[in-house]
């Protein structure tokens, strides 16, 4: 069963501990790092595997928390791939917890949003980020990426929300040699403001980065396959 089917098929239960070290991490999306581990060398350290899905970690050199990525190749062009990564409106339709999404301004080559995270137990989070999309001069990969931003969007810690002020990350597409397939890696690092304890951050860590990029594959499958159903030509009888 290939990656797209195996995401698709597979639920399980969840307990509430797993539910807040996800939602947690889909805004923090970092792991506290031990003070050994900001001496280590600029190398990737794969933490867990699943679905297809490898997710790794490293030191970010003068941080206190893991950069992370995960990798995998999906049955999927880039083209639709990155399509599907753009449409930020609706996010909130397939994101894990993604309260609200706000696109603040937008154009064929970047985007700002303002996004609200919900999370139980402690103080919701939100932040503003601006995506810029880059392909490469072969025009065949392509890099989306974002970065946070202070200079636009509601102010700071207002109704209840705390914001996170330190978040980047990128989605890389590339072609398999006969540009059916798509070999992505998402990467993000932030800095989760507020008192969080570091089990939790750690432990959503190793499965935060793979249900994002579960639920995008699962999202660009849904999508091709319906853009498919609607040019099949209609069989009467």
């Amino acid at each position: 069963m290939d990656i797209q089917n195996r995401l698709i098929t597979s639920r399980g239960a969840r307990t509430h501990t797993r539910r807040l070290a996800l939602s947690l991490a889909l805004a923090l999306s970092a792991a506290a790092l031990p003070s050994a581990a900001l001496a280590g060398a600029d190398t990737w350290e794969e933490i867990a595997k699943k679905d297809g899905i490898t997710v790794e970690r490293r030191p970010k050199e003068g941080a206190a928390f893991y950069e992370l990525r995960a990798r995998a190749t999906v049955a999927l062009t880039v083209e639709d791939f990155a399509a599907t990564v753009w449409t930020f409106r609706d996010y909130t339709q397939f994101m894990p917890y993604v309260k609200v999404l706000k696109v603040l301004a937008e154009d064929a080559a970047s985007a700002t949003l303002y996004q609200q995270i919900a999370m139980p137990l402690v103080a919701d989070r939100d932040y503003v980020v601006r995506w810029v999309r880059a392909p490469s001069p072969d025009g065949r990969a392509t890099l989306l990426r974002f970065d946070s931003v202070t200079d636009v969007g509601p102010a700071a810690n207002t109704n209840g929300f705390v914001r996170v002020l330190n978040i980047h990350g990128s989605w890389l597409l590339e072609p398999t040699d006969d540009g059916k397939s798509t070999r992505l890696t998402y990467e993000l690092y932030s800095e989760p403001g507020g008192a969080v304890p570091s089990w939790i951050v750690n432990m959503a860590s190793k499965d935060a980065p793979r249900e994002v990029v579960a639920a995008m594959v699962k999202r660009v499958t849904e999508r091709v396959a319906a853009r498919a159903k609607a040019a099949a030509p209609v069989v009467t009888r």
